[in-house]
């Protein structure tokens, strides 16, 4: 499937075009619907280079005049008008409408802004927030290095090894915990290695029905050598987030797995389970000191920078909209140095209130959530009530 978006023209009207074989379809069968159902006049668009042989169907009543100006990147897999060509826009293949529940969400896989981004900015504004995205996408994919600055130690001096027998499964979750670390191998985060150590393994359900693979660590965690290193204390953050216009959140995508776990270290890492032993490459979570690990990181990261950080989230404050674009570039750049990658879906930017460590910041100042309002209020009365 292509699908071209016209989210910049017309707020967020997205058209689409099956992919079935262009021979066996004639040009009037073929209909453009957009996200309000409303099937508008359509074209063709004939595109052959060498052997590929695409078409592509455009709104000729929104389009027609731009229709001409339309520059196709078939290498990059984007297109531009041709009097704006810093603001490219993505088009996919085999795009699966049906798990998507609206239009929002494929415009939310771009590097453009999503509706409930960008409140406080004109349109000139909004340009230049979705150029800067764009100019920094490579932060937003998928995969990527560790970091090179930061590795996980686990310091157990002179205990002798330790290993717990498995858990006991269902088939069903056999089935899910080998379609996990069939994953993780793929991704290099855990490597099929013999250990004397071994702790069993938890599968956790996710709120989105996705499973987690977790390991039990605590028996490996009651003789971990604890870190001293401090955590960043939230009230010193929210007090440093008042009366901000433009706000940013900024969150990591699979935080600890970006670390590396020390090569002497890995071995107590191993985990058992119904299809062998493994260990984990990356920091995965449960570890004693993990949490420390990755304050660190951050702390390294964000020293003498424009933004705070409370373990993966992070957050930029500006008082004018210039100054937050040099702010969040200068993080972008410090990501794209530390090989750090972003969750898109995750991150918001250019906000006039977001919600960051459980509460709601405005350029007001803070305010509760109104679920922790109503569970102070029926706090204080069970305690009158006592």
């Amino acid at each position: 499937m292509l699908w071209l978006s016209k989210a910049r023209i017309h707020k967020s009207q997205v058209s689409f075009l099956y992919s079935t074989p262009i021979e066996k379809r004639s040009s009037s069968s073929i209909t453009l619907y957009t996200c309000h159902a409303s099937a508008p006049p359509t074209a063709l668009l004939d595109i052959r280079i060498g052997d590929i042989h695409r078409r592509v169907g455009a709104d000729t009543g929104l389009l027609a005049p731009l229709l001409s100006g339309i520059v196709l990147d078939l290498k990059n897999k984007r297109w531009y008008f041709s009097d704006k060509p810093h603001h490219k826009i993505c088009f996919k293949e085999d795009l699966d409408v049906n798990s998507l529940q609206t239009a929002g969400s494929i415009i939310a896989n771009s590097c453009h802004l999503r509706e409930e981004e960008g409140t406080p900015l004109n349109p000139e504004q909004k340009e230049k927030m979705s150029y800067l995205l764009e100019k920094f996408d490579s932060i937003f994919k998928p995969g990527g290095d560790p970091t090179p600055y930061v590795e996980h130690h686990i310091n157990t001096k002179k205990h002798p090894p330790v290993s717990v027998p498995p858990y006991r499964m269902s088939p069903m979750k056999k089935e899910l915990l080998r379609m996990e670390i069939e994953d993780l191998l793929e991704k290099d985060v855990i490597e099929e290695r013999d250990s004397v150590y071994g702790d069993p393994v938890v599968l956790i359900s996710k709120p989105d029905g996705k499973t987690r693979l977790c390991i039990d660590y605590r028996k490996l965690n009651e003789f971990t050598v604890p870190d001293s290193y401090p955590l960043s204390r939230m009230d010193d953050l929210l007090q440093s987030a008042k009366h901000s216009t433009f706000m940013s959140i900024i969150d990591l995508k699979s935080e600890y797995r970006q670390i590396n776990v020390h090569p002497a270290d890995r071995d107590k890492t191993a985990f058992v389970c119904p299809f062998g032993t493994f260990r984990y490459k990356r920091m995965p979570f449960g570890l004693r000191n993990a949490p420390a690990t990755f304050q660190m990181l951050m702390d390294m990261l964000y020293r003498n920078l424009p933004a705070m950080a409370y373990l993966d989230d992070i957050i930029v404050l500006s008082s004018i909209f210039d100054q937050h674009l040099l702010d969040l570039e200068t993080v972008f750049l410090k990501l794209k140095d530390y090989k750090l990658r972003a969750n898109r879906s995750k991150c918001h930017f250019a906000c006039s209130r977001v919600k960051y460590l459980g509460l709601r910041i405005t350029s007001r100042g803070i305010e509760l959530k109104s679920t922790l309002i109503k569970y102070q209020r029926f706090r204080k009365f069970h305690l009158l009530e006592m």
